[in-house]
């Protein structure tokens, strides 16, 4: 309960309307672009990350698997449009689009992965007449 009221709080101070800092810019700047595999892993890790959540959403659900799969990832969607917002990162908006079309789909991946799982163990129980 405190958390949210916490982000009201915040919002209403204008906590988020604030200029990014130049500082903080240039520090996420130089670790994200100093070495490239810490950039690409860190794609990697964020993919495979959302096949999980989609995976474990479609576990919870358990019904229309792919759906909430795809549901999971609006919280990543909201994340990176906030992002965007903020300017940290300093890639173009069209990077920005992908890597959230990316995320999404992967999302979808995890559920459809969980809904194949789910109706190939039901074919397998299934008594055949013959």
């Amino acid at each position: 309960m405190a958390i949210p009221f916490g982000i009201v709080v915040a919002a209403k101070a204008g906590v988020f309307r604030q200029p990014p800092n130049p500082q903080t810019a240039a520090v996420v700047r130089a670790l994200s672009f100093s070495d490239p595999s810490i950039y690409y892993g860190s794609i990697a890790i964020n993919c495979a990350c959302a096949v999980l959540g989609g995976y474990l959403a479609a576990v919870t659900a358990r019904r229309s698997e792919a759906l909430n799969g795809l549901a999971s990832s609006l919280v990543f969607v909201a994340l990176e449009v906030a992002g965007i917002r903020i300017s940290f990162d300093p890639h173009p908006v069209q990077v920005h689009v992908l890597h959230m079309v990316g995320i999404v789909i992967a999302s979808w991946l995890g559920g459809y992965l969980r809904g194949m799982r789910v109706r190939g163990a039901k074919s397998k129980t299934t008594l055949v007449r013959t």
